[in-house]
């Protein structure tokens, strides 16, 4: 078994100076190589960035991927910063091949102060990687003794040290006194080519929002993401800007944390009205729909194409099957 460490940066990469009160980078891969000792295991390392995690755009994760995808590891442990790392992996999780284990985690307190989390969590992410039975399961996040499937990763947490949760179905399983325990496995959907597309804006649907404001979206953008309310509605006071931009791709989702999309209300704004106007309903969050939605427009999917890619995510048991 060969495992690359790619180190991008985060919290768990960095410490305080001699002296210094807040911290800073001084920690490259070859640090956690040392850190894993791993029996049996070949670990190697390489520095693909040294940032905090809130600097990263779409096109750093399409860099990743093309970097990981080029590799010929069995497996990877990516250590990341914990402010946009559910995106990370959201994207890698859309465009790899789900064969070899993508593992990624973090800390939430540097290294040299009470409380650190970073060795353990880096720990638990290498015997994630290692363990056959993570094969075939495509990316995941491992942090607070935590096995969550990429797909639905979500920080839940802005200071705590169980940080993530998932979105939807629970954990895939935890790492225990050093043992790799499943409960669920993932299940196989598609997957698109690492090609984004243009910018996206996302529009968050509050108590006074203003047409103005999707309008001139639109006017900007090739997609717009509207993060809506309950089971997927809107104000009417946004219909005529959606139905006046059909050749924008308009995907909608809702704020709600928990729950899917559908009602059975006829008033305009409803889920049932929305269903007869140019967008596409994402399974997603706001954050995810997003990377999708650049995914999308980069793989020429059209409003037809898109909602037929996504037809399988919207089966109840996606999340996963329990494990045999």
């Amino acid at each position: 078994m060969r495992i690359l460490l790619v180190s991008t940066g985060g919290t768990i990469a960095m410490k305080r100076a001699e002296g210094e009160t807040l911290s800073t980078f001084a920690l490259e891969s070859a640090d956690f190589v040392r850190e894993a000792g791993m029996e049996g295991v070949e670990v190697r390392g390489h520095d693909f960035s040294r940032s905090p995690s809130s600097s990263f755009q779409t096109a750093f994760a399409s860099r990743l991927a093309a970097f990981i995808a080029a590799s010929d590891h069995d497996a990877f442990v990516v250590t990341h910063g914990t402010d946009t790392l559910e995106e990370t992996a959201f994207y890698l999780e859309m465009v790899l091949p789900a064969d070899r284990p993508v593992v990624l985690t973090g800390a939430m307190v540097t290294p040299d102060r009470p409380g650190a989390d970073g060795e353990a969590n880096l720990r638990d992410a290498l015997r994630v990687a290692a363990d056959p039975a993570s094969a075939g399961r495509g990316v995941l996040v491992v942090f607070g003794g935590d096995i969550i499937w990429g797909l639905y990763a979500r920080k839940v947490q802005t200071l705590k040290t169980r940080a993530f949760g998932s979105a939807r179905g629970g954990m895939l399983g935890t790492v225990e006194a050093g043992r790799v325990l499943y409960h669920y496995g993932t299940r196989t959907h598609s997957r698109l080519d690492n090609r984004p597309g243009e910018a996206v804006a996302l529009v968050k649907v509050h108590y006074d929002i203003e047409d103005q404001f999707l309008r001139d979206a639109y006017g900007r953008y090739a997609g717009v993401v509207i993060e809506g309310l309950g089971g997927g509605r809107v104000p009417e006071r946004l219909l005529k800007a959606v139905d006046e931009n059909p050749d924008r791709l308009t995907l909608v989702t809702t704020r709600v944390q928990d729950g899917g999309l559908g009602d059975e209300y006829s008033f305009a704004g409803s889920y049932q009205d929305l269903s007869g106007r140019p967008i596409v309903f994402s399974p997603f969050d706001a954050l995810k729909t997003c990377i999708l939605a650049r995914l999308a427009l980069g793989n020429g999917l059209d409003r037809q194409a898109l909602a037929d890619f996504l037809a399988s995510f919207w089966d109840p048991e996606d999340a996963g099957t329990p494990e045999g």
